[in-house]
């Protein structure tokens, strides 16, 4: 069968790194290409796993959308594909029109989030219900929630996010003076983290020993996060790291991850820190609470609530030091 993966850009980030393991997955058994809509934007350790294993990445030219859908559909013919996978809603979007351009082709929409703004629901749910074949959720809590808004039961699976690898052998740290805390995400609003700086502020001026932040990853809110550590004079106990190529260590050094989204589908980063053998505070989103086990991994609090979260903080950083 011959399979294309659809996906915005191939960027660092989730829905990138689950496009990327789902080719190599899919590559041993069938035919399998990747389509990125805005081709300039691609992580070089994408294109070299993919190159690695045969899967060729073709890019579109910028455009409107019926030049891009258009398009799309004359390379899915032309590859002979079979079978679409698309990850976001664009995605979605123009792996639909194909579909009505080719009525052979059998899409897979996807669904990567919890919730979503109104008008995301409803290009989606339109999409799910009376163009796509299937749509697959990255996570049961957004699975289930969507089909009690209208989304038919019979189209939507669930499949869940994975990981390159876990770690078999539980890590033995370096205690020193520093408790060491990690989040890794994108610099978006969706991960709150100006609620994670103010919790920062508060956990410092509480905690007995030294704590040291580690902000990692990228994304528009960078300046605006660098403006408020200076403004919470913060600068000696944050720091940012921009898409580090050793992102492994930092989870070896880390002593507690912490996550502040307002919504989620199935978190990568989650599942990676777990993988670390680091506890894990996080907000009760997405299925985070599926991931982290109340006391036995983590902790797991209720959006917003910062005073829990310097507590399940402080608590976590006695029990590291």
């Amino acid at each position: 069968m011959k399979v294309a993966l659809l996906i915005r850009t191939l960027l660092s980030g989730g829905a990138e790194k689950q496009c990327v393991i789902l080719a190599e997955v899919l590559k041993p058994a069938h035919d399998v290409i990747v389509v990125v809509q805005n081709g300039e934007e691609i992580n070089e350790s994408f294109r070299l796993r993919l190159d690695k294993i045969g899967v060729p990445i073709y890019s579109l030219k910028q455009g409107g959308l019926i030049r891009r859908t258009t398009e799309l559909s004359k390379l899915l013919k032309r590859q002979q594909v079979d079978i679409v996978f698309s990850y976001l809603t664009s995605d979605n979007i123009l792996a639909a029109g194909a579909k009505v351009l080719n009525s052979r082709l059998k899409v897979v929409g996807g669904i990567r989030n919890c919730k979503m703004d109104h008008r995301r629901f409803l290009v989606n749910k339109l999409l799910s219900r009376y163009v796509h074949n299937r749509t697959v959720f990255n996570n049961y809590s957004g699975y289930q929630g969507f089909i009690k808004k209208g989304y038919k039961a019979h189209k939507c699976h669930v499949i869940s996010n994975c990981i390159d690898e876990i770690n078999n052998v539980s890590l033995e740290r370096n205690r020193d003076s520093v408790v060491n805390i990690i989040s890794v995400c994108r610099f978006i609003e969706q991960k709150d983290l100006p609620t994670a700086l103010r919790v920062m502020r508060q956990l410092v001026d509480e905690a007995t020993v030294k704590v040291k932040y580690y902000l990692v990853g990228y994304g528009a809110l960078e300046q605006q996060l660098r403006e408020l550590i200076i403004e919470m004079d913060l600068s000696d106990y944050v720091e940012i790291v921009i898409k580090p190529d050793n992102l492994q260590e930092y989870f070896e050094m880390a002593d507690i991850y912490f996550s502040t989204s307002l919504f989620e589908g199935t978190s990568n980063s989650i599942m990676e820190a777990l993988s670390f053998d680091l506890p894990v505070v996080t907000t009760n989103v997405g299925d985070n609470n599926q991931l982290v086990e109340q006391y036995k991994n983590g902790m797991v609090l209720e959006v917003g609530d910062e005073e829990g979260m310097v507590d399940k903080l402080s608590y976590c950083v006695a029990t590291a030091n």
